[in-house]
């Protein structure tokens, strides 16, 4: 009911002008691309580390103990 009354305020206050909700859509757009920006660069990150371990381990596994 909380939340219910949140989203009710925020509508109320949000969409009663353009200005605002073109400031909120550019200002929610621009969060998402943050978050997906940094998100799928952590991603970039872990998978070059597991391609560079990838690399090493035919080289390792032939090895063997010597």
């Amino acid at each position: 009911m909380i939340l219910a009354i949140g989203f009710a305020a925020i509508q109320w206050l949000i969409f009663r002008s353009l200005t605002l909700v073109v400031a909120a859509t550019l200002a929610l757009a621009l969060m998402a691309f943050v978050a997906v920006h940094l998100s799928l660069g952590k991603l970039e990150k872990s998978i070059r580390e597991d391609l560079k371990l990838l690399g090493r381990a035919p080289q390792t596994i032939l090895k063997g103990s010597e």
